[in-house]
């Protein structure tokens, strides 16, 4: 067995490795792995059809063997072959949309040729620098997170009412014309307190804001299909933060990734720097979900520190400990495979 058509973190057992060695498969991943420099990572199986979100990681209902391939252990399609009577049909399933009708992502043909002809003119195998976490949308995702808090904060402030009739008392003791009633002064001191309560709190929110982001953001990845992690650590830009959404840029704590993503998280380059944080926010998590109504069973809880979200993209922040984690817009159109967590305000040791 050619070991390049491997990745070095591949899952694969010996059976299957000796299986995928003799078997009908074998010559389409030579294929891939010659023109587009792809390994397999795992086996997989699929329908027939492979229409829709049907990768299934162990044999079931779905009974076609397939072999799930990428770059530096990380998927970007799907490969197979299956007899369909005397004949092999050859099968192609990418992470991203190249057509405009039916399974946009997924495509067959009795000859490899034509297969491997197909793939090329639609330039349907996704590039890995396209699957990793941008700059942008990881600021665009922390922005959100700590206005939110602040916005809902202003829209209390700003929806704080006060009767009619203590409204008119009020403006005709602030126009001197009468006296202040005792009753009016309580219901002002109460309202003044609150409102108080709240600007100040909306206030220090903003600093602490500023603050917290002093320091880099470690962004960690979880890729269930491959069980790999992969990080990318962003700073702050001040000269272009705009309004109340702050500026950032690639850290030069990040570390570009040389050879496969680690299967185990203390392996990434800055894991010493927020490893500690990671079993307290593995405590919490359970509870930060409750309070959100997010049912581990229908959401279950991966590697410790990631949720499975599958339908309503919820954000989960833990203000005490800085760190704020959630399922990305997805790359795999065929299923949500990556999660991402994010830390922040940690204290550099000097």
């Amino acid at each position: 067995m050619n070991q390049e058509l491997l990745s070095q973190e591949h899952m694969l057992s010996q059976q299957e490795v000796s299986e995928l060695e003799t078997g009908i498969c074998h010559t389409l991943v030579e294929e891939m792995h010659g023109t587009y420099g792809l390994q397999v990572i795992r086996k997989a199986y699929q329908n027939m059809s492979a229409w829709g979100n049907d990768i299934e990681l162990e044999e079931g209902r779905k009974k076609v063997p397939t072999y799930i391939m990428g770059k530096s252990n990380i998927p970007l399609c799907v490969v197979g072959v299956f007899k369909d009577g005397d004949r092999n049909v050859h099968t192609f399933k990418s992470i991203k949309n190249f057509k405009e009708r039916g399974d946009t992502c997924f495509t067959q043909s009795f000859r490899m040729s034509a297969l491997m002809k197909n793939i090329s003119k639609r330039n349907a195998v996704e590039s890995l620098v396209n699957v990793m976490p941008k700059v942008d949308e990881l600021a665009q995702k922390v922005n959100d997170v700590t206005n939110s808090e602040i916005n809902n904060l202003t829209n209390e402030y700003d929806n704080i009412n006060i009767q009619g009739g203590n409204y008119h008392e009020l403006l005709k003791y602030a126009s001197d014309s009468v006296d202040k009633p005792m009753n009016i002064a309580k219901e002002v001191m109460s309202q003044l307190e609150k409102l108080n309560e709240l600007d100040n709190d909306i206030q220090a929110r903003k600093k602490n804001k500023a603050t917290v982001f002093n320091n880099p953001v470690y962004i960690i990845g979880y890729n269930s299909l491959s069980e790999s992690y992969y990080e990318t650590v962003i700073e702050r830009n001040p000269t272009e933060d705009r309004d109340n959404r702050l500026a950032f840029k690639l850290s030069n704590l990040h570390s570009p990734n040389v050879g496969d993503y680690p299967v185990n998280i203390s392996d990434l380059p800055n894991y010493d720097k927020y490893g500690s944080i990671l079993p307290m926010w593995a405590t919490r998590l359970p509870e930060i979900m409750a309070k959100k109504g997010i049912s581990d069973s229908r959401t279950p809880i991966i590697q410790k520190y990631f949720y499975k979200n599958h339908y309503n993209n919820e954000i989960l922040y833990d203000a005490k400990l800085s760190v704020i984690q959630w399922t990305p817009n997805n790359a795999y159109n065929w299923g949500q495979y990556d999660h991402l967590l994010a830390v922040f305000n940690i204290e550099e040791v000097k």
